[in-house]
């Protein structure tokens, strides 16, 4: 199914309802959608076809969700980038997907344009602060032919160089991603949902989606606050929200689990990081309400496996496969292993990424024979429920967000005095893992954290810095990244 399709059946059926709502006021679906056809027509008057990529920077708000309809029924496929990003990322971003227009807000014209010049583009900037104002992008949609295969979405995962890849979604792959998401939970008519994930996150993406399937009230938020959160929770009766372990700590340690404030809450769906089961106890002890786990990567168009309101939660486990999506556990070699052993997760399903942005080696190596190598460790209990143990992959989650090491690595390397640099994750409660870099050079710790609060989003930047006579090699003499994180993680008990 195509992504507009199920945009124009959920009008059919619930257009007059109210669909969403920001600082700014409430909008019905029909509203939106109206809003949404015109702006479509706009970017085609600006030279948008067919098969182009929109990039789309903005803080979350309503305005970003009739972008993403536009983008779509303009037969284009959505770029999203947070707002959080600085310039030299923007300009990798804009420089690898190449796209036909930008659309901004206020607070991200600037970097967006700066990151133009980068890279010579020639695309224009709509929206507030751009080349072309809203009230210019407002006209008559010609026809588009739309095609489930064709790309819906191209989500980069993180980073700022040549290792960091562009997810390709299609309209088929989200569109089933959403059905699965939609058999997982139980949405009710007056749900009211609470919205603080960054839109331009693949989860955010994934639990806005669903709600074309699963009709109910979206309050959304530009960033995540906890006071704000508890405040908005209480005052207008919030009954769901996705969020990740992060948000789940934050309110937690803020004291709004045990004010009362969230009491309206039925159902939390956590994702994009391992939540400590420690966390999910404290919350359900406190509150009224059910935590709900779930497991996925962008290349696997979010999902993998989730647990349901209707089903009890195991302990440690992020629950059973959902719908459509077969899981195996197989060693090295590519054999399956038994209930209980622990090997790579590997997943198929209609969800599975059509690939990497312009990277067919990257591909081949992550999907054979229809199956995805998510790179992750995990096992199978004798009742098909996952439990991860770890992943094989270098890649860092703190708080949700993904980091490569060697991206980060690359940018501190920039630093004056930098000599060598390592960058590892290590446990941590609140945010799944900190962000360690390891630096070897003349610099001090504060020199890399103002170089990297310059050249380096905020989610990515690390955490600590910590100045050392040399890193911990292989013998081949690559940097022993378990060993150099097995050294900081004693370093910091130690502390």
């Amino acid at each position: 199914m195509h992504i507009v399709e199920l945009i124009d059946t959920y009008l059919a059926e619930h257009g007059d309802r109210e669909r969403a709502a920001d600082r700014t006021g409430a909008w019905t679906g029909r509203r939106l959608g109206e809003r949404a056809r015109r702006l479509a027509g706009g970017l085609q008057a600006r030279g948008v076809r067919r098969g182009d990529r929109v990039a789309v920077m903005m803080a979350n708000g309503v305005d970003v969700l009739v972008a993403y309809e536009a983008i779509w029924r303009a037969g284009a496929a959505i770029t999203p980038l947070m707002p959080a990003l600085v310039e030299d990322e923007v300009a990798h971003i804009l420089g690898s997907a190449e796209p036909a227009a930008v659309l901004v807000s206020a607070g991200t014209a600037d970097v967006v344009r700066a990151a133009r010049a980068t890279v010579g583009g020639t695309f224009p900037l709509a929206g507030d602060g751009g080349d072309v104002p809203w009230a210019e992008l407002d006209a008559e949609p010609a026809p588009v032919v739309h095609d489930d295969g064709d790309l819906a979405a191209v989500l980069f995962t993180g980073g700022t160089t040549g290792r960091s890849k562009g997810v390709m979604l299609t309209h088929r792959n989200l569109t089933a991603a959403a059905a699965m998401a939609a058999t997982a939970d139980d949405a009710r008519p007056d749900d009211v949902s609470l919205v603080t994930l960054p839109l331009s996150h693949g989860f955010g993406l994934i639990a806005f989606l669903v709600t074309y399937l699963r009709p109910l009230r979206l309050l959304i938020r530009p960033r995540f606050d906890p006071d704000d959160f508890a405040a908005t929770a209480e005052a207008e009766g919030v009954t769901v929200a996705d969020v990740v372990p992060a948000m789940l700590q934050a309110l937690l340690d803020r004291g709004h689990v045990h004010s009362g404030a969230l009491r309206s809450l039925r159902a939390l769906y956590v994702g994009g990081a391992p939540c400590p089961p420690d966390l999910i106890d404290a919350v359900e002890d406190a509150l009224p309400v059910r935590v709900i786990e779930g497991y996925g990567l962008t290349e696997s168009g979010t999902l993998i496996a989730g647990d349901s309101p209707s089903r009890p939660h195991r302990r440690g486990s992020v629950g059973v496969p959902f719908e459509g999506v077969e899981v195996r556990i197989v060693d090295p070699d590519g054999r399956d292993l038994p209930p209980g052993r622990t090997g790579e997760i590997i997943v198929r399903s209609p969800a599975v990424m059509a690939g990497y942005w312009r990277d067919e080696a990257a591909t081949a190596e992550a999907v054979r024979d229809g199956w995805l190598h998510t790179g992750d460790l995990g096992s199978l209990d004798d009742d098909g429920r996952l439990r991860i143990a770890g992943r094989r992959k270098e890649l860092i989650i703190r708080g949700g967000f993904n980091i490569h090491p060697a991206d980060l690595e690359n940018a501190v390397r920039a630093c004056p005095g930098v000599a060598d640099v390592g960058v590892v994750g290590v446990p941590d409660r609140a945010r799944g893992e900190r962000v360690v870099a390891a630096v070897v050079g003349t610099c001090t710790a504060e020199d890399v954290h103002r170089h990297c609060r310059a050249k380096v989003a905020g989610p990515k930047r690390p955490d600590e810095v910590v100045i050392m006579e040399r890193l911990p090699l292989t013998p081949v003499g690559k940097l022993d990244r378990n060993a150099l994180a097995a050294a900081l993680a004693h370093r910091h008990a130690a502390s």
